[in-house]
C-alpha cells in the first residue's frame, strides 16, 4: 500500500511539469496502478486468514509432544470363491450318460465364510499434548510417540499397531482343467484308395464325447469285475489291490468331469480397519459384498453393505460429566494425561443377519484424566495401555530402581 502512495505522489509531481493532455493521461495511469496496488494488498490478507493455521505446540525446554492412542480394530474377513467351469461335452450328457444334472454355464459365486475382530491401535492426532519438563522422569513410547510408561524399569507392552494386509489367496483353479478329452486320438487318418493320398480328419465334439462315455463305461466295468470277481487272486498286503482301485476312481472321475465339469474353492483373507468414534452407534459401513463380486469398496452400491455398530455400555463418562471429574484439555495442553476407556458392545450385520458381536473397550469414547502431580515426584512407575490410553499399573518405586 506504501508503494501505491509513492507512485501516486511522483506522478502528480510530474503532471505539473507536463501539458493538459499528458496530465489527463497521467492521472488515469496512476489512479489505475494505485488502485491495482491498494487491491492486492486485500487479497494476500485475505489468502493468509484462509489458510489452515498451524498449530505451534509450545514447548519448553526439555518438554516432549506426545499422543493418546486411538483404539481400533482389524477385521479379518475370510471369504470362499467357488468357480465352476462347464465340461466340453456337457451338451451331450443327455444322450450318452443318462439323466445327469447338468450345468451349461461357467459362473463364479462368493460366500463369507467368517469375520473375526482384533483389537489394534494407533496414535491419535486430535490428542497431542506437550509434556512438562521430564526432570528426573524417564519416559517410554510406543510407535508413534505414544505415551507408554512412566519410569518403567521392566519392559511394557507395545500393543497392536494396524498393519496394511493384502488379501491372500490359497487353492486357485489350475490353467490346465480337463486333461482327457478323448480315450482316442483326437483325429483320425483316411487314406485314398486310389491315390494312396493320406487326409488327417479331426473329430468332431460328439465324437470324442462318446468316445470318453464308453471309455467311462469301462472302467466302471472293469472296476466292478476286479472287486466283485471270486476269481481274482488279490495279494496278503492288499497295496496292488488298493491302488488299482483308487486310480480307476480317479480317472472316472475325470472322465465324468468331462461332462459334469469342475468346481474349484479358494480361500481369500482380508483386513479391514476400523476405528470408531462417537457417529459409529448409527452404524459405519465397513466394506460391502456380493454374491457374484465378493468384497468390495464402500462407493460400490452394487453389493449389500456390511455394517458395524458399536454402543457403549459404561456410563463413566455421563458419571464423570455430572460430577465434573474429569478434565477436558485442548491439544498442545501441558501435563500428563491417560483415558478411561468406555466398554463397549460391537455388533457387525449385513442387515439380516449378525455376523460378529463382542464386547471391547475403547479409549477414544471415554473420558481423559490428568496424572496426579504427586505420582510425578519420581517415586512411582506408572503403565498405560497401549490400545486405550487407560492406566495398567501404578507403582511405587524403589529405592534401588
Amino acid at each position: 500500500m506504501l508503494r501505491g502512495y509513492f507512485i501516486f505522489y511522483h506522478l502528480c509531481i510530474i503532471i505539473r511539469e507536463r501539458n493538459t493532455m499528458k496530465k489527463f493521461y497521467l492521472l488515469v495511469l496512476g489512479i489505475v496502478l494505485s488502485s491495482g496496488l491498494w487491491c492486492s494488498t486485500p487479497k494476500e490478507d485475505k489468502k493468509k486468514t484462509d489458510a489452515t493455521p498451524e498449530i505451534i505446540l509450545p514447548q519448553e525446554p526439555g518438554s516432549i509432544v506426545y499422543a493418546l492412542p486411538r483404539t481400533g480394530f482389524s477385521v479379518n474377513v475370510t471369504v470362499v470363491c467357488t468357480e465352476f467351469f462347464p465340461g466340453p461335452y456337457a451338451e451331450f450328457t443327455r444322450k450318452y450318460l443318462g439323466d445327469y444334472p447338468v450345468d451349461k454355464i461357467p459362473s463364479k459365486t462368493y460366500a463369507l465364510r467368517s469375520i473375526e475382530v482384533s483389537p489394534t491401535g494407533s496414535a491419535d492426532c486430535s490428542n497431542v499434548f506437550v509434556s512438562p519438563d521430564p526432570g528426573n522422569l524417564s519416559l517410554s513410547f510406543s510407535p508413534g510417540m505414544v505415551l507408554a510408561g512412566i519410569n518403567c524399569p521392566w519392559d511394557i507392552p507395545h500393543g497392536l499397531m494396524q498393519k496394511d494386509n493384502e488379501p491372500m489367496v490359497a487353492h486357485a483353479a489350475p490353467d490346465f482343467l480337463f486333461p482327457d478329452q478323448s480315450i482316442e486320438e483326437n483325429y483320425f487318418i483316411e487314406v485314398n484308395s486310389e491315390t494312396g493320398e493320406e487326409t488327417i480328419v479331426q473329430k468332431t465334439t460328439e465324437e470324442k464325447a462318446r468316445e470318453a462315455a464308453d471309455f467311462l463305461s469301462r472302467i466302471r466295468k472293469k472296476r466292478a469285475f476286479t472287486i466283485l470277481s471270486a476269481s481274482d487272486i488279490v495279494p496278503e498286503d492288499g497295496l496292488a489291490y488298493q491302488v488299482f482301485v483308487e486310480q480307476a476312481n480317479k480317472i472316472e472321475k475325470e472322465y465324468l468331469a468331462l461332462f459334469l465339469g469342475k468346481k474349484f474353492c479358494h480361500t481369500q483373507y482380508f483386513t479391514i480397519p476400523f476405528y470408531p468414534d462417537t457417529s459409529c452407534h448409527q452404524g459405519t459401513v465397513l466394506f460391502r459384498f456380493s454374491g457374484e463380486k465378493g468384497i468390495l469398496p464402500v462407493s460400490d452400491i452394487s453389493g449389500r453393505p456390511i455394517m458395524a455398530e458399536i454402543v457403549s455400555e459404561s456410563p463413566v463418562r455421563s458419571v464423570a460429566d455430572s460430577l465434573n471429574l474429569f478434565v477436558h484439555p485442548v491439544p498442545g495442553e501441558r501435563g500428563f494425561f491417560y483415558r478411561i476407556p468406555a466398554r463397549t458392545k460391537l455388533s457387525i450385520t449385513d442387515g439380516m443377519e449378525t455376523l460378529f458381536n463382542g464386547d471391547f473397550y475403547v479409549g477414544q469414547l471415554g473420558p481423559l484424566a490428568r496424572v496426579p502431580a504427586q505420582w510425578l515426584t519420581g517415586d512411582h512407575s506408572i503403565v498405560f495401555d497401549p490400545l486405550t490410553g487407560a492406566l495398567l499399573d501404578v507403582r511405587k518405586r524403589m529405592r534401588d530402581e
